[in-house]
Parts: C-alpha cells; structure tokens; sequence
C-alpha cells in the first residue's frame, strides 16, 4: 500500500532534535511550556530518548510522528499535520498497547481534553475509555484500556 506504510520504532538520541520539532507543531494542542524551544527542553527531550521513552512514526521512510511513553501511560501522540488520517496515531497507540500489555502485562492509560476530539474518537476506536476513578488536572480527562491501577 503505497504512501501509507506506517513503521514504529524507538527513538535514538540522534532523533532528539527531530521529535522536539515534532512536538512543537503540536503546541497548541498539547500541553507544552511556553519556552518549549529553550536549549532546556530540547535536553529533556533528548534525555527522554535517551531513557528509551520516545516513539518514532514513519509513512514510507519519512518521519510522520511521536508518542513519548512513560511506563504504561502515553505522555504525548502527535501525528505531522500532512500525514493525518493515514493511520499513523493508531499505529502508535497500537504499538503502546502491545509494547505494555508484554512488558508489563497491564493496560495503557493517555490523558486528553474532552474537546480534542480526533484522539478521544481514535482512543475510544481502540477500546480506551474514561477511566472512572483517574483524574488529572482540570480540564483533562484520562482514558485507559486493560487492568489500570
């Protein structure tokens, strides 16, 4: 299927400064610092790679998008603005919850607003639903699917 080949593999340091663009398209989507460019979190986003946490999505070889991990919950999802509705955040979300359901034989967890309506409808496509008992900070919900503490 060409042009919609979508691979995931795990980010190296080299990839920091790749996945730090990424997230940055993103900035008024998700939750970022307002000095989100700084050399600072360029470093933690480098550190993150480097502690394994980061998820690189390509269509075809060409970087489409991130998912940075932490344990069993997705932290961030961003899908390049050109390569949405190509499967790429499923993708992502999928390898998530294979990758936790192996390692740690548990479910996934991913915090979102209510009004971000492509990742509530593609979270609640792949089985999340709001968790009943997690909160996170106001104005976010978290959704899961499988065993959640």
């Amino acid at each position: 299927m060409n042009g919609n080949r979508v691979t995931v593999r795990r980010a190296l340091v080299g990839d920091a400064l790749s996945a730090h663009t990424v997230l940055l398209t993103a900035k008024d989507e998700i939750p970022l610092a307002p000095n989100f460019t700084s050399a600072d979190h360029q470093k933690w986003v480098r550190d993150w790679c480097r502690e394994r946490q980061v998820w690189l999505a390509h269509v075809d070889g060409s970087l489409a998008g991130i998912m940075v991990m932490h344990v069993t919950e997705v932290r961030y999802l961003v899908t390049l603005a050109t390569y949405r509705r190509r499967g790429v955040g499923r993708t992502l979300i999928r390898h998530a919850v294979a990758m936790v359901a192996r390692r740690y034989r548990c479910g996934v967890k991913a915090k979102t607003r209510p009004e971000n309506s492509p990742i509530v409808t593609l979270l609640t496509a792949e089985g999340f639903t709001p968790h009943p008992v997690l909160a996170a900070q106001h104005g976010w919900l978290v959704y899961s699917v499988g065993k959640v503490d």
